[in-house]
């Protein structure tokens, strides 16, 4: 059973037309429902870190979620 409200509309409607999908993002969420429902449904996930460590993320992105994101990969 897919649970709609976790998975964006879009990746549902390509999942159950079998049209490969491609998701850009940064991966900074602390919801693993969705992270798990995304990958799930999703061809190809490719993820922006574009940064070697803590402080260069925080220099580049604005935001302090270097580890965060780091942690998402490994799930």
């Amino acid at each position: 059973m897919i649970d709609e409200e976790l998975v964006p509309s879009y990746t549902l409607f390509s999942y159950n037309l079998r049209i490969r999908t491609w998701i850009f993002t940064s991966l900074v969420t602390t919801d693993q429902d969705l992270l798990t429902k995304i990958a799930q449904y999703s061809n190809i996930i490719e993820v922006s870190v574009n940064s070697y460590d803590e402080h260069d993320y925080y220099s580049t992105k604005g935001i302090n979620a270097f580890k965060l994101v780091k942690d998402n990969l490994d799930i």
